[in-house]
């Protein structure tokens, strides 16, 4: 399995929890962080893998099918 780029512990914290709430707000709520520190880490993370994880439809966010092996491995 390929090795994730470098990426902080804190993008992967946001990474998990946006895939299991589905929206950056609620994923705030949950980590104790604002929602732009979340929105950003997720920009900075999908830029580091160079690849959309999340799809933007309105306000909430939908898993984009290169999300799930991301979430698996930040499970691991």
């Amino acid at each position: 399995m390929p090795m994730l780029p470098k990426i902080t512990l804190k993008q992967l914290s946001v990474f998990v929890s946006i895939y299991q709430t589905g929206s950056t707000s609620r994923a705030s709520e949950a980590l104790h962080l604002s929602q732009s520190a979340v929105s950003s880490a997720l920009t900075e993370l999908e830029s580091r893998l160079q690849m959309p994880l999340f799809e933007r439809v309105g306000r909430r966010l939908n898993q984009q099918p290169n999300a799930n092996p991301i979430y698996v491995q930040a499970q691991a």
